[in-house]
């Protein structure tokens, strides 16, 4: 595995970051995120939230999580809710587990005792990823696109 840096998202990144989401978030793994024209919201949405950057030795990004309380009122003060996306030339180098232990560091830290996800069940190798993890399975939601 080469030498991953991760660190928080700079403005530099969102291009990257943003051709990243689009190549691994097709209409197959998640119909509901691929619109060009979503840039500007892409931006401002990793912005508002927490987002860690995974960086090889020569400054290229190979991945990124971002994170955020799932709301922002006093019930729900110690639950994160996550995303993740590596490029495709990077999976299976370690990038999403550096990702997610850097995360499970950080949630500790900050006293967090739940950590939620959504992914598609069109996506077993994300569900095993998860639940190697130690995630578990909630729910399941019907007719959630069209």
């Amino acid at each position: 595995m080469p030498k991953i840096v991760i660190r928080s998202v700079r403005q530099e990144d969102l291009p990257s970051l943003w051709d990243i989401d689009t190549k691994v978030m097709t209409i197959n793994e998640d119909p509901n995120r691929v619109f060009p024209a979503d840039y500007d919201e892409f931006v401002h949405r990793l912005l508002k939230v927490s987002t860690l950057v995974a960086v090889a030795p020569q400054g290229k990004i190979l991945g990124f999580l971002d994170y955020s309380y799932v709301l922002p009122i006093e019930m729900h003060g110690k639950q994160w809710n996550f995303e993740v996306a590596v490029d495709q030339a990077a999976q299976g180098l370690g990038v999403g587990k550096k990702l997610l232990q850097h995360l499970l560091v950080n949630a500790q830290a900050e006293k967090i005792v739940k950590i939620s996800l959504r992914v598609l069940g069109t996506n077993p190798n994300a569900i095993g990823f998860y639940e190697h993890f130690g995630f578990q399975q909630e729910g399941h939601y019907k007719k959630e696109f069209f």
